[in-house]
């Protein structure tokens, strides 16, 4: 560095970088660079840069200057480039893949143009086991402009490639895409080189060696695989993330989204696009009507200001945000009020959050509205004869209706931030649907039964033609916008000659009923036992008032209810359909009359929920619905609050602006409109019943049947990820539930697969009789169990082949004290002597005296008492702690002074058998017995292979039926 300091005649390293840069500016060529570089006294017998100056410190990447042998004296950097095809794992046509091998493992080998180098992966490299040496290191530049960092060379890498053997030296670098990749370099070491994208293959020319000039022709892999889909355990997927690979896990949701511009006709798009200002979010209040929402307290009501609900700091900020955007909207103002009502923040589908106000009291408090609902029979009767229709769905319909003057002050709210009031019509008011559906009458008055319905914020155009169509779409817009009234253009539907509106589906050729409204009733899956055969009775009994002849319908089910006579026939199919056909079909459901309260009967069970929709006790619609695996962890009270929502949620169209009745048979939801909301749940739960006029009644259990029965209906499993199955191999599964004379055999089938893997499977693997019989009884139940398994052990062929013949021994047995706490007393002892697998020639055993329960380790002989000490604390004492008393036979290691002066230490009583007598510690050594049992009759056929089966062992052996316990040890 002196050379340095003189040639600059400075050690500031600020100047001596000007200098430098200038230098580098004013040259063309390393060479006169180095001739500049070096005056008259310093000339060094080798042209070699000393100092390296880095501009930048933050960078990462690192040139590696090398000398050339043509020219010793001149430094070049090497430009190495890898494509992005090496590290995305593009499979396209274009790309020309090779399978080969090295060091007798597949690999994927890309030959890539478009680097320039050879690259091996370097996870493979290491897994392959390559003798690799380290480099200084190299920065590899991508297409895309990113830089990769490659620090380890492999200087001659052999591979085979159909069948040819090729030695390439190779760089490493994380690749991704595939393991190895032949750059630019081993395809000019190998010209010429023909490439034929037709075949897709490569013709390369070998040099050196005897093989020198021989064409090789590498044929490229050709076929793209189609995705499938496939089952995987997790074991697999941990094992698949081990090894580098790459994927995804995606769930598959259902979402209702909006009519796609490219499904509409030009002429209706052209039309809508002239109407664009109506379905923009409004940017100022709703214009004063003569109808405003009015809020009339009852003459005792008096003003109460409740404080507002506890929320985390995060929520704290939702809040502000939101009520900060409704102040610049004009939505909102602060207010002095004496009212006041606590928000709810809930979750909404995307993320975001909605904030509604809970005002139970103020509506307690508030005189309802008498307002004619409209008749939606009568609305329907006027659909005759329609061909196109049209659904509109208004954007935040209540915020476009503003607040009375004297009003305002009575809809404040209070947040951790302040106390504010709406100067439109919020929601959550109870006779706000009242006062929505007067101002929807008062605008489209003119056009009301003549080409327009409207049922609250349900506006529906229909019409006879398509010309007609356009023409009344057109009038119903230019309403809305001269109105200033905004719709939600993703919510609303066009055009359509099939249309869902007010739980009907209407088309030209009439209005019929929903199928999702009795499809709880059609749907119910075929009895399998007494048990589905007593709730299907159950709930058709309810009404077996209102279905003439139901006892001798019924007749051949009841009979199926007597004790072993469940055996399902023909006549039984018969009967199961013609109730089902009853219970759908007149006089059972009726037709809603919206003059009377609807009654909404709910139950909840830990698999579903169960609702019927009544009025003068006749149904109008069943409800049975299975929970997901999140709601199945609900409380009880949760899970029968959940009943009502989904059911209110189902027939919101029937029960706005109606008074209705919930009846349920959990008390506590008879005081909900009391009940301080606490939980995020209970928030979102309580703001979708805001508004509703409701009142909730408490009923018994036993005369909540209908509700009751459709809630315990037998559901498949409810799960986010499904697999679609094909509507013909549902049919054919039905198909075996009705057909008599396959019966018997499916039945047959069932028993025999039930009884064969709880005996011949990991989990239970020749238990004998006592064992398997308690397994199998745990899951399954037909006639003649017990004697059916004993039948089938007694002729197992391994058992009779591996097993011995246990005599009992005369006289009194003498046990070993038992201690009131599990692993205070345990036993130890070796399994020895058995042939070595994964380099393990024995078996530690440690067994608890109290519980039975044991743990198997594997050990290689000979071992020290340090070692199973070591052992002992790592399996034994890091589970159960430490024990009182161990109990083991005179074995060396359990007499040696270590092992006794360490448990001396620590406070453990040992006690050693009597030598030449196993039996003082009968429990280990039968437990032995069965440990050898399992291990000989699970791999009697390759013995080398025991330590595979080993903690299979100790499960069964935990999970067994102990005739002495009564129980399993687990």
């Amino acid at each position: 560095m002196q050379a340095v300091y003189e040639r600059f005649d400075s050690i500031d390293p600020g100047m001596m970088l000007g200098e430098f840069t200038k230098l580098q500016q004013q040259t063309d060529t390393v060479e006169k660079y180095m001739e500049k570089f070096e005056e008259p006294g310093h000339k060094y017998k080798q042209k070699v840069l000393y100092c390296i100056i880095n501009e930048d410190e933050d960078a990462v990447e690192k040139s590696v200057l090398e000398e050339t042998d043509q020219n010793p004296g001149v430094l070049e950097m090497e430009d190495m480039t890898v494509s992005l095809n090496a590290l995305s794992g593009n499979t396209d046509f274009n790309t020309l893949r090779v399978k080969g091998t090295a060091y007798r493992r597949g690999i994927y080998i890309l030959i890539d143009s478009g680097s320039t180098h050879c690259f091996l992966d370097e996870d493979i490299a290491v897994k392959l086991g390559c003798q690799l040496a380290e480099t200084s290191l190299l920065t590899v530049s991508v297409v895309d402009g990113s830089k990769l960092v490659s620090s380890m060379y492999c200087p001659d890498f052999s591979w085979d490639m159909q069948g040819h053997l090729f030695s390439y030296p190779v760089r490493t670098l994380r690749l991704g895409g595939c393991h190895m990749v032949l750059g630019g370099d081993w395809l000019r070491s190998h010209s010429p080189v023909e490439f034929d994208y037709d075949t897709m293959r490569v013709t390369v020319t070998k040099k050196g060696g005897s093989t020198h000039g021989e064409k090789v022709v590498l044929q490229a892999l050709t076929t793209r695989q189609r995705p499938q889909l496939h089952m995987i355990s997790a074991r697999s997927m941990s094992k698949l993330l081990v090894d580098d690979h790459y994927g995804f896990v995606a769930q598959l949701h259902s979402l209702s989204t909006g009519q796609s511009a490219a499904t509409l006709p030009a002429d209706l798009l052209g039309l809508l696009d002239s109407f664009k200002d109506v379905f923009q979010e409004p940017s100022d209040l709703p214009p004063q009507w003569d109808i405003e929402h009015r809020i009339i307290l009852k003459p005792e009501a008096v003003p109460r200001k409740l404080p507002p609900y506890r929320y985390s700091y995060v929520q704290k900020g939702e809040i502000e945000t939101i009520v900060e955007g409704m102040l610049k909207a004009g939505i909102i103002r602060n207010s002095q009020s004496p009212f006041g009502s606590p928000v709810l923040l809930v979750k909404k589908k995307d993320g975001t959050w909605r904030l509604c106000v809970d005002y139970r009291y103020l509506n307690q408090m508030t005189v309802n509205h008498n307002f004619s609902i409209p008749v939606i029979d009568e609305l329907l009767d006027e659909l005759h004869g329609a061909c196109y229709f049209s659904k509109i769905d208004l954007r935040s319909g209540y915020f476009q209706i503003r607040m009375k003057d004297e009003d305002v002050f009575k809809t404040s709210f209070v947040t951790h931030q302040g106390h504010y009031e709406f100067l439109v019509m919020p929601f959550g008011l109870c006779n706000a649907p009242s006062t929505f559906q007067s101002l929807m009458n008062l605008v489209f008055a003119p056009y009301l039964r003549k080409f327009i319905l409207v049922f609250f914020d349900d506006i529906l155009i229909y019409s006879k033609t398509w010309s007609e169509h356009l023409h009344h779409l057109h009038i119903t817009l230019d309403i809305l916008r001269q109105n200033q009234l905004y719709a939600k253009r993703s919510k609303c539907d066009f055009g359509q000659e099939r249309i869902e509106y007010l739980g009907h589906i209407i088309t030209r050729d009439g209005v019929t009923t929903d199928p999702r409204k009795v499809d709880s009733m059609t749907g119910w899956p075929v009895p399998k036992d007494v048990k589905g055969l007593w709730g299907f009775l159950g709930l058709t009994g309810y009404y077996r008032k209102f279905i003439k002849h139901y006892g001798l319908i019924a007749r051949p089910l009841t009979k199926l209810l007597k004790k072993n006579k469940f055996v399902w026939s023909t006549a039984a199919a018969t009967a199961f359909e013609q109730l089902k056909t009853a219970m759908v079909s007149a006089p059972v459901l009726t037709l809603p009359d919206f003059s009377k309260p609807f009654v909404l009967e709910t139950d909840a069970s830990d698999k579903g929920i169960g609702a019927v929709l009544m009025q003068d006790k006749r149904t109008i619609a069943y409800l049975s619905k299975a929970l997901s695996l999140k709601n199945q962890a609900l409380s009880v009270y949760e899970k029968e609050f959940l009943a009502p929502l989904m059911a209110v949620e189902k027939w919101k169209h029937y029960l706005i602006g109606n008074h209705f009745i919930i009846r349920t048979d959990q008390k506590s939801l008879k005081y909900i409109l009391e009940q301080k909301v606490d939980t995020m749940l209970q928030q979102r739960w309580v703001s979708k019943l805001l508004g509703l006029d409701y009142e909730v009644q408490y009923r018994r259990g036993i005369d909540n049947k209908a509700a009751a029965a459709l809630s315990r209906r037998d559901h498949g499993e409810c799960s986010i990820i499904t697999v679609i199955i094909p509507n013909w191999v549902t049919e054919v599964q039905r198909s075996y539930d009705q057909d008599p004379e396959f019966q018997p055999i499916l039945q047959a089938k069932l028993v025999q697969i039930a009884a064969y893997p709880e005996y011949s499977l990991q989990a239970g693997r020749h238990s004998g009789i006592t064992g398997t019989y308690k397994r199998v009884r745990s899951m399954f139940h037909w006639p003649k169990l017990k004697e059916e398994v004993a039948e089938w052990v007694r002729a197992c062929d391994v058992c009779q082949r591996a097993k011995g013949e246990h005599v009992p021994y005369p006289g009194l047995l003498q046990p070993l004290s038992v201690s009131n706490t599990a692993w205070s007393y345990i036993t130890m002892d070796f399994v020895e002597g058995l042939p070595k697998s994964e380099g393990k020639n024995s078996i530690s055993v440690v067994v608890d005296r109290l519980t039975k329960y044991a743990h198997f380790i594997a050990l290689s002989h000979p071992f020290t008492a340090e070692g199973v000490a070591r052992i002992f604390q790592e399996e034994i004492y890091k589970l159960h702690g430490l024990p009182v008393n161990i109990v083991s036979d005179r074995d060396k290691v359990f007499t040696s002074q270590f092992w006794q002066a360490l448990f001396r230490q620590l406070g453990t009583e040992l006690s050693l058998s009597t030598a030449y007598h196993p039996q003082s510690d009968g429990q280990t050594e039968r437990v032995n017995q069965c440990l050898e049992n399992y291990l000989r009759c699970m791999c009697h056929l390759c013995p080398t292979h025991w330590a595979c089966w080993l903690s299979m062992a100790e499960h069964w052996y935990n999970t067994n039926f102990h005739t002495g316990l009564k129980r399993t040890p687990f």
